[in-house]
């Protein structure tokens, strides 16, 4: 995963003027002074880490990151829940197992509207995923063979001699909810047909859309398995501690890295009565976002700070360099 080098970024947010934007002043410039107010100035100037990566695995999941043992956005997951930044809530939720045969016929409409006995039959053979709340198996349909069907004509067709035509068999997978609706998922495209599934005693019945030419549903019954599936459910969400070290910048939600610590304040010089400069000595350290998200373990060295007196006579820090 790549990570981020936070304090490059953060020597360019440093070398800014802030004129109108000071929060800390003070009547009497000194060294210990100057310290304060630079260190005031910086205290949330650190650079931001984006978390995109990290919120796209927020919400509802079937995966336990606290256990997890991968790399890439899964691995930061389980050491921000290590650090206490994220918190887990889990939920166990009760889905039906809907393995089995299920089957059913529907009387042929359209063109086949003189025999009541031609028959369309269709035949679903289902079997959940282990630990999962979906599906895969085979769907076989097989039509009345045949066209037109006359009495008196085309005696072939009639009930008693006719036959069905040759199965037609796909792969099916779907998945059900805790109420028992399903979804076909189709293996083509990105559609898919609802059904419903529910269970009265020992039999278990799918209903679901029929041929849009017949314009009826289909009834397909099966043995009932009287099983539940109970699944773990996992959601993901910032704790205060870590909601309190987020903020949402132009990456989306962005995390502090680290602060700056200002050191000694040396060479400071008045250079006109309403300007004066100096140098100083700054540390970097990385909080635990700092130290999850990237490689960097802080940084060091030194700086230049202009420091400008208002006409109320106080000294507020007007721009600071880092190098």
């Amino acid at each position: 995963m790549h990570r981020t080098g936070p304090w490059e970024v953060l020597m360019v947010l440093l070398a800014v003027t802030l004129s109108g934007c000071f929060s800390s002043t003070t009547k009497k410039l000194t060294e210990s002074s100057a310290q304060s107010l630079l260190q005031d100035s910086v205290a949330n100037k650190y650079d931001l880490i984006s978390l995109s990566p990290i919120v796209r695995l927020f919400g509802k999941s079937r995966v336990d990151y606290k256990s997890f043992s991968g790399d890439g956005p899964g691995q930061v997951m389980r050491a921000l829940l290590d650090k206490g930044l994220v918190g887990q809530q889990i939920e166990t939720i009760s889905y039906p197992n809907i393995s089995g045969t299920f089957s059913g016929e529907m009387v042929q409409q359209g063109n086949m509207k003189y025999d009541p006995e031609c028959v369309t039959k269709l035949e679903y053979i289902l079997q959940m995923a282990p630990d999962s709340d979906t599906f895969s198996g085979t769907r076989t349909q097989r039509n009345c063979n045949g066209g037109s069907v006359v009495p008196g004509v085309n005696t072939d067709y009639h009930h008693g001699t006719r036959s069905l035509g040759p199965p037609d068999t796909q792969t099916v997978n779907g998945t059900v909810s805790p109420d028992g609706s399903i979804k076909f998922i189709s293996s083509n495209s990105n559609t898919y047909t609802p059904a419903q599934y529910e269970e009265q005693g020992a039999t278990a019945t799918i209903t679901m859309p029929g041929p849009y030419y017949q314009g009826e549903q289909w009834h397909l019954s099966g043995k009932a398995s009287q099983q539940k599936v109970e699944l773990k459910w996992y959601t993901y969400s910032f704790t205060p501690q870590g909601q309190s070290q987020i903020e949402n910048g132009p990456r989306g939600i962005e995390a502090r890295a680290g602060k700056i610590k200002i050191g000694a304040v040396t060479d400071l010089q008045l250079v006109t009565e309403t300007d004066a400069a100096a140098h100083f000595a700054w540390e970097g350290s990385m909080n635990d976002f700092g130290n999850i998200l990237t490689s960097n373990k802080g940084d060091r060295g030194t700086g230049e700070v202009e420091f400008r007196k208002k006409p109320d006579e106080t000294w507020f820090v007007a721009e600071s360099n880092l190098r």
